[in-house]
């Protein structure tokens, strides 16, 4: 045996290949594509909870507001990114 471990053959070792990708965490990407548009901090944190698919309600008690103000705001970020609702705001968001 030759001190490169091998026994004699003549055939190259075999080659392992290794692929590193970086995936960010779903809210990392929203977050760096939110900051892309002219949201206000409490917008861009309305389209957070709204991406995790929480309902008016829910955003509503979470944020400290009425539901008329929850939608108020969602109607405002839906004219701001030219969207028309939830799956269109999130096609935009990921794309």
């Amino acid at each position: 045996m030759n001190s490169g471990g091998q026994s004699g053959n003549s055939e190259p070792s075999p080659i392992i290949g290794i692929t590193i990708r970086h995936e960010a965490p779903l809210p990392v990407k929203l977050i760096t594509k939110l900051e892309q548009f002219p949201l206000s901090r409490r917008q861009m944190d309305i389209c957070l909870l709204l991406a995790a698919d929480h309902s008016h309600a829910v955003i509503a008690k979470r944020m400290g507001m009425s539901e008329h103000t929850v939608a108020t705001h969602i109607r405002r970020i839906y004219e701001k990114l030219d969207v028309h609702n939830r799956v269109e705001l999130m096609n935009k968001l990921l794309a």
